[in-house]
């Protein structure tokens, strides 16, 4: 017959776990025993240790410890090209400024005046030889009207007032020359026109 079955053996591992048990409970709630009264107080620090939050210094308070402790630290320089504009040469733009405007508005006048002076003229003139080559009577216009743009090419009109004079009926049409360059030459052609009605108008681009 076995000295040992497995039924005994779990049988002792429970007493043994359950006496461990009872032995370290009583350790723990056993009252706390007075010191001897060899050992002084002073050996022994009864004083309860507590956990505090950290306290945060304010940020005065720390930028004045930083100036303190880094006294030659200056704030980063402003690398920033600047234009270095001299006086001078301010007061000489403004004024160019003011010259320019001045220049403009007495041009713009000027402009005024001569577009004035151009459509007074152009109203003033006169149909020449209308007494030779009459208007249609019933209209009173011609059949055509020929207008041609002339600036310094006074041999070119000169070619093409040949070759009108030699046209057959030109006389029932009405020449017209728009010029906007002043040449006696010009107008000395315009005066030897005698084969048809022709006036004469001075351009807006004058």
């Amino acid at each position: 017959m076995a000295l040992c079955t497995p039924r005994k053996c779990i049988q002792v591992i429970l007493f043994i776990s359950f006496v461990s048990f009872i032995t370290v409970n009583l350790h723990f709630f056993s009252p706390v025993r007075p010191l001897p009264a060899s050992v002084e107080k002073s050996d022994v620090d009864f004083q309860a240790i507590t956990v505090s939050k950290p306290k945060v210094a304010p940020i005065s308070l720390v930028h004045k410890t930083l100036n303190r402790q880094l006294p030659n630290v200056k704030p980063p320089e402003d690398k920033t090209k600047r234009p270095n504009i001299d006086s001078k040469k301010q007061a000489a733009a403004s004024a160019d400024r003011k010259t320019q405007s001045s220049v403009e508005k007495r041009f713009s006048q000027f402009n005024e005046s001569l577009e004035f002076i151009i459509s007074d003229i152009n109203e003033k003139q006169i149909i020449r030889n209308r007494n030779k080559f009459p208007p249609i009577k019933e209209s009173d216009t011609y059949d055509h009207v020929l207008a041609i743009q002339v600036h310094n090419r006074d041999n070119y009109l000169n070619y093409l007032i040949k070759s009108l004079r030699s046209t057959k009926y030109i006389n029932s049409s009405l020449l017209v020359v728009s010029h906007d360059f002043y040449s006696q030459s010009v107008f000395d052609i315009i005066d030897s026109i005698d084969f048809m009605p022709v006036s004469m108008l001075l351009s807006d681009d004058l």
